[in-house]
C-alpha cells in the first residue's frame, strides 16, 4: 500500500513534458537535415530547391533552438543540450551557404573552363576515330558515332561532355553491347553527328558534329572535316544551327 501511494505521489510530482525540449528536439533535426536535403537539391540540379534546402533548414534550426532555450530561460528550466547544438549547426551550416556564395564566380568560371578544355578534347578524339573509320571503309563515315565505340575506337567517356547531363551507359562485357546501348538512350551521348552521308575526307568547312548550345551558355565546340574543333559564340553558333537545320553542309557564310 505504501508503495501503491508512493508512486501516486511521484507521478502527480512530474512535470508535463516542456515545450522547450520539443522545441530542442525540433532545432536539432532541423540543422541534421541540412545534408541530405543540400545532396538532393545538388542531386536533381534544381537551383531553386537546392536554395531551399540550404538556406530553410538552418534557419529553421536557428529559430527553434532560440525559442527553446527562451522558453526555458522563462520557466527557470536549466539550458538544453540539443537546441544548443541545433542553434550551432544551423549557424555553421549558414556560414557555409554564405562562404559558397562569396565564391561562385571565380570557382564557377574555372570549372567552366576545365570543362570546356575536356570537352574539346573529347570532340577531337571524336575527330580522330571519324578519320580512321574512314581509312578502313574506303572514304565512308560511319552511320553513327555508337559505330566508333562498338568497333573500339572510342571509349564511352570520349562521347561525354562534362557540362552536360550526359552519363556513361553501365559497363558492358563487349564494345558492341556499350554500343547499343549508347543508340537506345541519347543521355550517352552529348554530341550531334551529321557526318553520316558525307564523304571522307570532307572539306574545312564541312560539319562533322557539334554539341547543344545548353552545354557551355555561351556557345559551343563543332568539329570540321578537317579534324579542327572550334568554340564558336552565341551567334556564329544559332548561325551554324540554322545552316545545318536548313540542309546546307557546309554551312553557307553569315551575311555581313
Amino acid at each position: 500500500m505504501t508503495g501503491l501511494r508512493t508512486n501516486q505521489l511521484a507521478y502527480e510530482a512530474a512535470e508535463p513534458p516542456s515545450p522547450g525540449r520539443g522545441l530542442g528536439i525540433a532545432s536539432g533535426a532541423c540543422g541534421l537535415l541540412f545534408i541530405p536535403a543540400a545532396v538532393a537539391g545538388m542531386a536533381s540540379r534544381s537551383l531553386p530547391l537546392l536554395a531551399v534546402c540550404a538556406i530553410l533548414f538552418p534557419a529553421l534550426a536557428i529559430a527553434l533552438g532560440m525559442a527553446a532555450n527562451a522558453w526555458n530561460r522563462r520557466s527557470g528550466r536549466p539550458p538544453d543540450a540539443v537546441a544548443w547544438g541545433g542553434t550551432r549547426l544551423g549557424w555553421l551550416e549558414l556560414g557555409l551557404v554564405l562562404l559558397f556564395l562569396l565564391m561562385p564566380v571565380p570557382l564557377s568560371r574555372a570549372s567552366e573552363s576545365a570543362n570546356r578544355v575536356k570537352c574539346g578534347r573529347c570532340l577531337s578524339r571524336v575527330g580522330t576515330a571519324l578519320a580512321q573509320y574512314a581509312l578502313a571503309n574506303a572514304g565512308r563515315h560511319p552511320p553513327d558515332l555508337a559505330t566508333l565505340v562498338g568497333e573500339s575506337r572510342l571509349e564511352p567517356d570520349d562521347l561525354l561532355c562534362p557540362s552536360s547531363n550526359t552519363d556513361k551507359p553501365f559497363p558492358a562485357t563487349l564494345p558492341s553491347a556499350t554500343a547499343s546501348a549508347i543508340r537506345s538512350n541519347p543521355r550517352h551521348c552529348a554530341y550531334v553527328y551529321v557526318g553520316g552521308g558525307l564523304p571522307a575526307p570532307a572539306s574545312a568547312k564541312h560539319v562533322l558534329a557539334y554539341e547543344p548550345l545548353l552545354h557551355h551558355g555561351d556557345g559551343m565546340h563543332v568539329l570540321y572535316g578537317d579534324g579542327r574543333v572550334r568554340f564558336l559564340k552565341q551567334a556564329a553558333a544559332n548561325h551554324l544551327l540554322a545552316e545545318i537545320a536548313a540542309g546546307h553542309n557546309p554551312p553557307r557564310d553569315k551575311p555581313q
